[in-house]
């Protein structure tokens, strides 16, 4: 439900309180309402109703404000049923004294006790039915809440966890180039400084633009050629990105993983092919990578953090696959964008 709806509102906000009461009482006593409007014949009895009213609401009102906060809600339900039950014997009472007079001689007192004790009961238990629901309803969002905003906080700590992690492999292959007095330093300080422009400015947002992410992507296996030579790199697009969001910093651990467990011994040069596949709302990602000497069975914390994002992001909207053939190393990953 909508919490901005007139329903939601009327049910839900204190400024409706009370007409939500006159539309509760309306229904308890709609027949005599419907009577009073000229749709079914005339009551007899609209002097004796207007006697007993103050009295079945006061009844109301005491449990809805007093016994249910005091008891029910403290889990104290026997203490409850006790004055529960006393409240409403106390109205029936109260009720046989103000008519005493104008019983007839045949007054069955057993009858008119279980009679009124019926009414009343159900009176009371429809409005308490509907205090609790609406009481329940409010702790099920606040659950809800409570769910929404911890899942956030993991995310953003997992999200937090991305930069550093990045920043140390690539400042670590930044190092090497430059103890090696390489060339292709200052544009890789460059391309790391776009790529760090996109995690402090685009990545904070919930969803980026999958062209934007692809963009990155690039960006990251630019400086990694930079620094790389051991690696044939390539990179393909199949569909168009364009109008589909993603879940930023998603693909890239990926990546980082292939280049990082990637590395050769001698002039054979190992190979690292990406595929996107976009088919509607469905993105297919493949990684395959040679498996190189650093190779471990251990993930590190960049494919721990983004299997738990993914579970987050995408509960059963994705479907992540990591297998080892041979010497290659497999990655599939399929989401769901719509």
């Amino acid at each position: 439900m909508d919490s901005n709806s007139f329903i939601y509102k009327f049910i839900f906000d204190k400024f409706y309180q009370i007409p939500r009461h006159i539309l509760f009482w309306c229904f308890i006593y709609l027949d005599e309402l419907i009577s009073l409007l000229g749709l079914t014949p005339p009551l007899d009895d609209y002097y004796d109703l207007f006697k007993i009213m103050p009295l079945d609401i006061t009844a109301v009102l005491f449990n809805l404000y007093f016994l249910i906060p005091v008891f029910l809600l403290k889990g104290k339900t026997f203490f409850y049923l006790i004055f529960s039950l006393q409240s409403v014997l106390l109205v029936i009472s109260l009720t046989y004294l103000i008519f005493e007079n104008y019983l007839d001689t045949d007054f069955n007192m057993l009858s008119y006790i279980l009679s009124d004790l019926t009414l009343n009961t159900t009176m009371v238990a429809c409005a308490v039915a509907i205090k609790m629901s609406k009481h329940l309803f409010i702790d099920r969002l606040k659950m809800d809440e409570m769910k929404q905003n911890q899942m956030e906080t993991e995310l953003a700590f997992l999200k937090n966890q991305v930069n550093p992690h990045f920043m140390f492999n690539t400042l670590n292959g930044l190092y090497v180039m430059s103890k090696k007095k390489d060339e292709n330093l200052p544009d890789s300080i460059m391309k790391l400084s776009d790529l760090m422009r996109y995690q402090i400015y685009e990545a904070d947002h919930k969803k980026v633009s999958l062209k934007k992410e692809i963009d990155y992507i690039e960006n990251y296996l630019g400086l990694e050629k930079m620094r790389r030579s051991d690696l044939n790199v390539t990179f393909k697009i199949d569909g168009d990105p364009n109008f589909k969001e993603i879940s930023p910093l998603l693909l890239i651990a990926f990546v980082e993983n292939a280049f990082k467990h990637s590395f050769t011994v001698g002039e054979v040069k190992n190979n690292l092919n990406i595929t996107i596949k976009l088919e509607n709302d469905q993105l297919d990602f493949e990684c395959v990578n040679n498996i190189g000497v650093t190779e471990t069975k251990e993930g590190g914390i960049g494919l721990k953090n983004v299997k738990r994002r993914l579970a987050l992001l995408y509960p059963d909207k994705h479907n992540l696959s990591i297998k080892e053939e041979g010497d290659l190393h497999f990655v599939n990953l399929k989401i769901d964008l719509g």
